[in-house]
């Protein structure tokens, strides 16, 4: 068979006089990717160019005049039913030559475009920049970025008040004005004692230890004293974050124990108590409280002597609204009688003993709605390979694709389509440095978005007809017909051990546990485990990238703090849209959801771990066909590992739309779609001599994911080392 080789460099080409040496030994290699399941070709054979016609010159002026850095491009053409044919193009690789008085030899890698991209795979790209990596002007995209809406996360927060041992307050009254908390106890007057601090803020969980109250008495009638005003620390404060809109508050309250007052001398004055009890109040300020909750009221007694002792117990709940700007002080009230006959005093001591003392105001707390830039997923994925390729339309997804993306759209939009990427700073609205028009620069990797879809829902990339093409892993092991079959072959026949999997680490490196919500938290990490234990061999599918709804919402409410530092400011956010690309999915395509807070406000409920892992149960599958009967064991979990939801859907993850709990064990076969549990292929390798044809070889490189046939048994090339002179060797994937 003959052959022509071309070199190319920007500044011109140059055709062989004659062939290099090595080329008698040339072999072609299709090899596939175990991770990223693509198939790619090579040749696996160094050539030397000599200084009699096969370029040794050329190639040195071109070194000399540009560097190795430069780009020197090798095509080889075979002559072929009377025509040249395009066999392979390639590159040399100028970066490890080795030059001699007779040859300049080095090997030959993968063309420019596909050889940059995976030199740059890792390159973090602002997505906001039309700039490439190589100051090339990039496409703008009507979705990257566009404004996108947030809607509000409800938030449950809780704060109360109380003690967990027994404990008794001590309330000394005189006219001496002892103490600057006290006021005078005039007689016959009610007055109030305002137990400070009853409760934390709203944005605290509730925390009952130590919480000894101050207290201060006034008449009951209204402040005037302004330094009174700011003494008395509202118990909550939704003014505390002008975010939090009208809530409604649930009051639970459980206070039992003795009430005791003890009189000075003369103990033998009559006296009375016209009644005790325990209020809640609340709204804009004290003076103006527009609303009063009766905790509950000792009746009103008459006694003689030292001190009078009467037990109470005070239980119940109410449910209020809680006006935005509103606050809520507790405090005691009563009115104390000394008779006019005998001897008198205003001084008194009370003492509240409690045995139980649980007050607690709970409330899911929601803010306004609020905007952010953000990428539709594919104009993302688009972006960044645009940028480090420098090549226009360089990339293909029907599976994260629309019928309206750019810069490709499709006749469907794909399952994982509906998806937008922001940044913690665009949810803070927070704009560059002393540029206040432009939003803070979103940097992601190529990597860093693969890895992170990956890790929800398995998939693959390679180059595909001079573009990078990501889809569903299903794309890369394609059930057709077969396009060769080899016959009468003796096989070599291994087991594939790499897809024995004995534990599985799902979910994300990022999630918000350290502040209010947390344990309501669905999107998190689980572990599970297979009956697999003769095989060390973990998978680990954690995303990079942020599903979780309690840190999206938190970083959402914390853009009234633009003067400061939040966690996941650099951190980038993946939010399942409703379907326009405009709006967050909540909960429309569910039918049933439980042990959530308020699903439906919440966001990425499709996204938890255990869907992810239902996505991926066709490659786990493929190590449990004997062992079909076999359960997976969810071993652990963090966060809300109890949730319950039956998603409506035909996507995969919907687990063949039955209700699917997070913290569930999995039968391998059984619960989900076919799509979602039949395995792709068996963990069987065929290996084989076989004395394939170019044309043969071009129908492989041409259709290289769909089956072949070995013996009669279906399956997918793994590899193929093409030889011209001699037999090829072939290993073969078996097919499920």
């Amino acid at each position: 068979m003959e052959f022509r080789y071309t070199l190319t460099h920007s500044s011109g080409s140059h055709i062989l006089s004659q062939d290099p040496d090595g080329w008698q030994d040339i072999r072609l290699n299709l090899t596939r990717d175990g991770e990223t399941h693509g198939i790619d070709e090579a040749i696996d054979t160094p050539l030397k160019f000599n200084c009699q016609g096969a370029g040794k010159e050329w190639i040195l002026d071109i070194i000399n005049s540009y560097g190795v850095d430069t780009e020197v491009s090798l095509t080889i053409e075979v002559y072929c039913d009377r025509v040249w044919e395009a066999f392979y193009t390639g590159l040399l690789e100028l970066m490890n030559y080795t030059n001699t008085d007779d040859y300049f030899e080095c090997n030959i890698i993968q063309t420019g475009f596909y050889e940059t991209f995976l030199n740059r795979i890792d390159t973090d790209v602002d997505l906001f920049s039309l700039e490439g990596v190589d100051g090339q002007t990039l496409e703008a995209y009507t979705k990257a970025p566009f404004d996108f809406t947030l809607h509000s996360r409800a938030i449950r927060m809780r704060s109360g008040w109380g003690y967990e041992d027994t404990t008794i307050d001590e309330f000394v009254f005189s006219n001496s004005n002892l103490d600057p908390k006290q006021k005078g106890f005039p007689t016959s007057d009610t007055s109030r004692v305002f137990l400070q601090p009853p409760f934390n803020r709203l944005e605290d969980e509730i925390n009952r230890t130590n919480l000894l109250p101050k207290y201060y008495a006034q008449n009951e009638t209204p402040f005037s004293d302004d330094d009174i005003q700011d003494f008395l620390t509202p118990a909550l404060d939704t003014a505390g974050n002008f975010l939090i809109e009208d809530i409604e508050v649930n009051l639970t309250w459980d206070v039992s124990g003795d009430f005791t007052e003890y009189p000075t001398s003369p103990m033998s004055t009559s006296r009375a108590i016209s009644d005790a009890s325990l209020f809640l109040i609340y709204g804009n300020d004290l003076e103006s409280a527009t609303g009063a909750i009766t905790l509950g009221t000792i009746p009103g007694h008459f006694e003689t002597g030292n001190s009078s002792t009467k037990p109470f117990n005070f239980t119940g709940s109410q449910t209020f609204t809680l006006p935005k700007g509103n606050k809520i002080w507790l405090y005691w009230s009563f009115t104390y009688l000394v008779s006019a006959s005998g001897s008198s005093t205003n001084e008194v001591t009370f003492f509240v003993g409690y045995d139980t003392a649980d007050i607690s105001i709970v409330s899911d707390t929601t803010t306004t709605a609020s905007t952010c830039k953000a990428f539709g997923i594919h104009e993302a994925f688009s972006r960044v390979t645009e940028s480090i390729t420098g090549q226009a339309t360089p990339f293909q997804s029907e599976l994260l694709g629309r019928t309206n993306s750019q810069p490709v759209s499709y006749a469907d939009t794909g399952c994982l389509g509906l998806n937008v990427i922001t940044g913690g700073y665009n949810i803070r609205q927070i704009k560059q440095k002393n540029i206040t028009k432009d939003p803070r620069p979103l940097f992601v990797s190529f990597s860093k978005l693969y890895n992170s879809i990956n890790a929800i829902n398995p998939i693959g990339y390679g180059q595909d007809n001079g573009v990078i093409r990501v889809e569903d892993i299903s794309y890369f092991y394609q059930d057709t017909a077969p396009i060769l079959e080899f016959d009468n072959v003796t096989v070599t026949e291994t087991n594939a051990a790499e897809f024995f999997v004995n534990n599985i680490e799902i979910g994300y490196d990022k999630w918000e546990s350290e502040d209010v919500g947390g344990i309501d938290e669905t999107n998190t990490v689980h572990e599970y485990a297979t009956r697999i234990k003769n095989n060390k061999n973990p998978l680990s599918l954690l995303g990079e990238l942020i599903t979780s709804s309690y840190a999206i919402e938190h970083t959402r409410r914390s853009r009234v703090k633009k003067e400061t530092d939040w966690k996941y400011d650099e951190d980038t956010c993946l939010i399942a849209t409703s379907g326009t690309l405009l709006f967050a999915e909540k909960d429309a395509n569910f039918s049933s959801i439980s042990n959530i807070i308020r699903p439906d406000t919440t966001y990425n409920l499709r996204y938890t771990p255990a869907r992810n892992f239902v996505r991926w149960l066709k490659v786990i599958n493929s190590c449990l066909l004997k062992y079909n009967t076999d359960i997976i064991k969810f071993a652990s979990g963090e966060g809300n590992i109890e949730a319950v939801s039956t998603q409506t859907d035909s996507c995969d993850g919907s687990y063949g739309n039955n209700s699917l709990q997070e913290n569930q064990n999995f039968s391998p076969f059984i619960g989900g779609s076919t799509s979602e549990v039949t395995p792709l292929w068996q963990p069987l390798f065929y290996e084989f001599q076989y004395p394939l044809t170019y044309a043969e070889y071009k129908t492989l490189k041409a259709n290289r994911y769909k089956t072949v046939t070995v013996n009669g048994v279906e399956g997918y090339v793994w590899s193929v080392d093409f030889d011209f002179n001699n037999v090829s060797l072939l290993k073969i994937l078996a097919k499920y």
